[in-house]
């Protein structure tokens, strides 16, 4: 199945168990290996096989051992020509508070 944006997050679970499958066999690695390999549980393996939840971190243990997690970057890829250190940051936005107690600030009234 071609995955696309009109794909349901189910469809795409199921796909990507099913690719790692697929991956796993042809690395001639049973889910016992791959569980064995990754330090997931075999249960984990078959779940995430059977496109069941799973997190991200177990994906990518997996496609570390399947030799897939340089396609990551397929993924989501590095932007072209953007320089994090000359873009400017929310936390590089310093706050200005007044003072307590400064009587150089303006007041009303008179003192």
């Amino acid at each position: 199945m071609k995955i696309n944006s009109d794909s349901t997050n189910s469809q795409i679970q199921l796909e990507i168990g099913r690719r790692i499958r697929i991956r796993r066999i042809d690395l001639g690695l049973s889910q016992y290996d791959l569980a064995v390999k990754t330090g997931l549980s075999l249960r984990s393996i078959s779940n995430i096989e059977n496109g069941k939840e799973t997190s991200f971190k177990s994906i990518v243990m997996i496609l570390r051992v399947l030799n897939l997690v340089s396609n990551i970057d397929f993924l989501i890829p590095e932007p072209i020509g953007f320089d994090i250190n000359k873009s400017v940051l929310l936390s590089d936005k310093k706050r200005h508070r007044k003072r307590k107690n400064d009587d150089s600030l303006f007041a009303w009234g008179e003192k």
